[in-house]
């Protein structure tokens, strides 16, 4: 438990910092070391431009990353507070939700951020918002069960049965114990934005493609696979590597 999550702390930790790390500018071109194979001097190589792959990789896991956590804020926050209001009204309350909830799921969510950055067009807030907004119904789905399962349990109805209210139940015995799978399948929502940003981004949504990003450095290297694979094996790495990290804290906090 402790392991993972000082790895996942060291490796948001080392994006966060990587200026310091960064051996070369993530936007300079250099015409005269196009494609250029891992080397000293560049240790992931460079793209089809003539920048270097590393800089780039740990430059663009700060904004994937930011990207991911403000979508994941814009997921969580509002299914918490409807999963709360359904918790304290009555039957009609939860059936409107259900039924908006069904209708919402019956969709794929990178349909849905499709469609949302279609209104909003491209950029960082863009992407942030339209993965956010397709991340919610799942959210508000697993907040809602667990609150409907902890409604159920003898301490509530005990708490009822003493003249509690719904508002006292639900902040100060409902939500403590629903607290810790809330928090693990957050984390797991946390993984799915990067996977839903970096695909928007793959697909050219992402705004300015010079800045650097996993995404749109894994377009990029697309373009330069046959010629040069590194290009597109970086930022894949850095996705994996941070999903992978993601699940493993989900488990731990669960």
């Amino acid at each position: 438990m402790r392991a993972t999550i000082l790895i996942s702390l060291a490796w948001l930790s080392f994006l966060l910092i990587a200026p310091i790390f960064s051996p070369h500018n993530p936007r300079q071109t250099n015409p005269e070391n196009i494609q250029q194979a891992p080397s000293i001097t560049h240790l992931f190589g460079t793209d089809n431009i003539g920048r270097d792959v590393f800089s780039r990789t740990i430059h663009g896991g700060r904004r994937t990353i930011f990207i991911s956590l403000v979508a994941m804020t814009i997921a969580i926050v509002p299914a918490i507070l409807v999963a709360i209001l359904n918790s304290m009204n009555s039957q009609w309350f939860d059936t409107i939700i259900l039924i908006l909830l069904n209708a919402l799921l019956a969709f794929p969510s990178l349909l849905v951020a499709l469609v949302i950055l279609t209104l909003l067009g491209r950029g960082f807030f863009p992407i942030a918002i339209a993965t956010g907004i397709a991340q919610f119904p799942f959210y508000l789905q697993v907040a809602r069960n667990i609150f409907k399962q902890e409604q159920s349990r003898q301490y509530v109805i005990a708490a009822k049965s003493l003249g509690a209210s719904n508002l006292h139940v639900t902040i100060y015995h409902i939500i403590p114990n629903a607290r810790p799978t809330l928090v693990a399948y957050a984390s797991i929502t946390f993984a799915y934005c990067i996977i839903n940003s970096a695909a928007l981004s793959l697909l050219g949504l992402g705004g300015d493609p010079s800045i650097p990003d996993w995404g749109v450095m894994l377009a990029t290297g697309r373009d330069a696979f046959r010629s040069a694979p590194w290009s597109a094996f970086a930022p894949a790495l850095a996705i994996s590597f941070t999903v992978i990290l993601a699940n493993k804290l989900a488990d731990t906090l669960r």
